[in-house]
């Protein structure tokens, strides 16, 4: 199962879209899931950095959403650290 998280989007920055931090994307072949950082004005050859964990994780869930939430929710919740 893998897991992506990024950093808590910002207090009053302004982020594209209506507002929104990640976008998700579908078709019958791909779930795609994009994280977006603030709108941010910057000069010439200025740097803006973005950065996403991922954490492949295995998990052997049962039929039932409760069995599932089981072995998720905990992953979710305690995403890995970023550096």
């Amino acid at each position: 199962m893998p897991v992506k998280s990024a950093a808590k989007p910002e207090s009053g920055a302004n982020y594209a879209d209506m507002g929104c931090n990640t976008e998700t994307y579908t078709d019958p072949d791909t779930l795609e899931v994009e994280t977006l950082g603030p709108l941010t004005r910057r000069e010439p050859g200025a740097r803006v950095d973005h950065t996403e964990s991922w954490l492949l994780a295995r998990v052997d869930c049962g039929p039932s959403d409760a069995d599932i939430d089981a072995q998720l929710l905990p992953l979710v919740g305690n995403p890995p650290a970023t550096s």
